[in-house]
């Protein structure tokens, strides 16, 4: 008894080792008893604990400037669903059948099958589903979540019996079909070969080939002879070619590859495809061939193109789409839609780079598949406040882009780079993301480096990009005149003009030369990395004022000559280069532009002029 219990140990050890499961659930056990509940630096009263929660307890690292959020023996932390959750649950062991039960992640999983036909409660071939098939002359398998009848790779089950189909099978020489030991299976053809010596080849005048059938000491194809049924449910006709014979395809089929079966029209032949042009795709609808772009194109002038005719995005940080034939604006991450519709930067966007354990060169179908492993695992460590993840790059690196509903503390992004659950050098994130240990990388992304750096692009010099603190400066060039104001978030943009001219009536503020030289660090005006954005009001700063953006080029002495304001109004010249238009009854505005029914109203106006430029934003 006594070898018995030492053996058993042995194996459960062994198994521990080499278990992603039971091992990472050992390791984090032995981890928890050195836990070091030192906490220096207050990480965890500073923003551990808050993500832990109430049943995790936070594990300070101190000389990693990060935390571990540790469960009772054999569980791993949630954020996202602040609970702990057990290895063996459906996280880490999803059911590849049935209902996965773990009681919302606390205790081992089970697989469940209850209403699913031929299968018992836990998953099982029942009984009735094995008899049945044996009725048949066949065995019970499972595929998929469903079981059916097998006869066997010489068989096929028709009308509930399995009925030979090697002889049938034409593609297969008769010893091909002698190594497989399907000889035996079927006796209607390949007579007087050796299934014991297949290699030995009888006088072909002596046996019939696949496809052909023995009656009365000659070979006729199997439609001839009335067998064809198991490949040809709908009827065959005998070929003129050097086929046995071919299969009749009911509407909407064609004859497969073979020649002689049939196999549903999904995509056109190479004569068919002749039909559209180089830029369309060739497709089968309703057994019609039809000729289209493809799904993220739409034809113009004959010729198929992504670009966008009809809908013009008025946000210029939107990108305007085709899909399906449909015109849409979309905002691109890491920018979301706000509230009054514009593209605002309302995230905080982070770049991050790992490898997973994989030995492969990463492929299109590896990347797609690890996308669904990749953001549960990283909203389990994240918690609710990851809110989106873009794919940038899956080379030699996997490159994602985290978008998170607030500013993370630097402790919370470490924790990528922290392996709490790890297997030699692979770092398991729960549910069951793999990757290289020490190869996590997670940093704040700078958005005028890389992606307003696109925007730039586009605008032919039209826009400068500044990062003041967490927030975005897109500002029109020296030399350029600034209007209209828009802040989204943490993003705040001007529409840019060459000339006062240029500048629509309706501009909801007065225009502003941006100057040569910025303000210098410490005098008024300034803005710094440091400093925050100035809110934004309904006037703009007076001259004089903080804010203030003033004139360093030569200008007239006199503002008001010529007269900027409209509709009558009265150009008076104030303090240094401003002026102020005193508007008539009936309008209002900086410039008197607009129609208004109250009594005249000033208001001041800085100088302006620049260098000639369009628009950015599309109309």
């Amino acid at each position: 008894m006594r070898p018995l219990i030492v053996f058993a140990l042995a194996v459960f050890a062994w198994t521990a080792r080499t278990s992603p499961v039971l091992g990472l659930a050992l390791q984090n056990e032995a981890n928890e008893d050195q836990t070091i509940h030192e906490d220096p630096k207050g990480i965890c009263k500073r923003v551990g604990s808050s993500l832990c929660g109430d049943l995790a307890t936070c594990v300070a690292l101190p000389a990693k400037d990060s935390f571990q959020c540790s469960c009772p023996k054999g569980g791993f932390y949630d954020a996202n669903d602040k609970t702990c959750k057990h290895w063996q649950s459906c996280g880490p062991l999803p059911c590849k059948i049935g209902y996965c039960d773990d009681g919302n992640g606390s205790k081992k999983r089970h697989c469940k099958c209850g209403g699913i036909p031929g299968l018992t409660e836990f998953c099982k071939i029942n009984k009735e589903a094995k008899f049945k098939c044996e009725e048949y002359g066949a065995t019970a398998v499972l595929k998929g979540d469903e079981v059916t009848c097998d006869c066997g790779p010489a068989k096929k089950l028709i009308n509930k019996k399995c009925v030979p189909v090697a002889c049938l099978n034409f593609t297969m020489t008769c010893e091909e079909l002698c190594q497989k030991k399907l000889l035996d299976k079927d006796d209607r053809c390949c007579q007087g070969w050796n299934i014991e010596n297949c290699s030995k080849t009888p006088d072909e005048t002596r046996y019939c080939k696949p496809g052909y059938i023995s009656r009365n000491d000659s070979c006729v194809d199997a439609c001839t002879a009335k067998v064809a049924d198991p490949l040809c449910p709908n009827g065959c006709k005998s070929s003129a070619t050097d086929l046995p014979f071919q299969c009749i395809c009911k509407k909407g089929f064609q004859l497969a590859e073979d020649g002689i079966t049939c196999t549903e029209r999904r995509v056109c032949n190479e004569e068919e495809k002749k039909r559209c042009r180089k830029d369309q795709i060739c497709g089968i609808v309703n057994d019609e061939v039809t000729c289209s772009c493809k799904s993220h194109q739409q034809e113009k002038d004959g010729v198929c193109t992504n670009e966008c005719f009809v809908k013009k995005c008025s946000d210029p940080f939107a990108n305007c789409e085709v899909y399906l034939g449909t015109e849409k604006c979309f905002c691109t991450r890491p920018l979301f839609p706000t509230r009054n519709i514009t593209c605002g930067l309302e995230k905080y966007s982070y770049i991050l780079t790992f490898r997973t354990n994989d030995t492969s060169p990463y492929s299109d179908d590896l990347c797609e598949n690890k996308k669904e492993d990749i953001w549960k695992a990283l909203k389990t460590l994240f918690g609710a406040q990851l809110v989106d993840d873009t794919l940038l790059s899956c080379k030699e690196d996997f490159v994602i882009r985290l978008a998170f509903s607030q500013k993370q503390d630097p402790a919370v992004l470490k924790r990528i780079e922290t392996c709490q659950y790890f297997r030699g050098d692979v770092c398991i994130f729960p549910p069951r993301l793999y990757i290289k240990e020490g190869s996590a990388k997670l940093e704040e992304e700078d958005l005028c480096t890389e992606f307003f750096q696109k925007q730039l692009n586009k605008s032919n010099g039209m826009y400068v990009c500044q990062k003041v603190g967490d927030n975005y400066l897109f500002k029109c060039r020296d030399g350029l005149f600034s209007y209209n104001e828009v802040t989204s978030g943490r993003l705040t943009r001007w529409s840019c003009a060459d000339k006062r001219e240029d500048i629509p009536p309706a501009s909801s503020e007065s225009p502003k030369l941006v100057t040569d030289k910025e303000p210098q660090p410490g005098t008024e005006g300034n803005v710094t990395k440091n400093t925050p954005v100035p809110d934004v009001t309904d006037k703009e700063p007076q001259t004089g004022t903080e804010g203030a953006v003033t004139k360093t080029t030569p200008v007239s002495d006199d503002p008001c000559s010529p007269s900027p304001c409209v509709n009558g109004g009265v150009c008076k010249p104030g303090t240094g280069k401003t002026f102020t238009c005193e508007c008539p009854k009936g309008f209002k505005g900086n410039l008197c532009e607009e129609k208004n029914s109250g009594v005249s109203v000033q208001a001041p106006v800085t100088a302006i002029l620049g260098i000639a430029m369009s628009l950015l934003l599309l109309r």
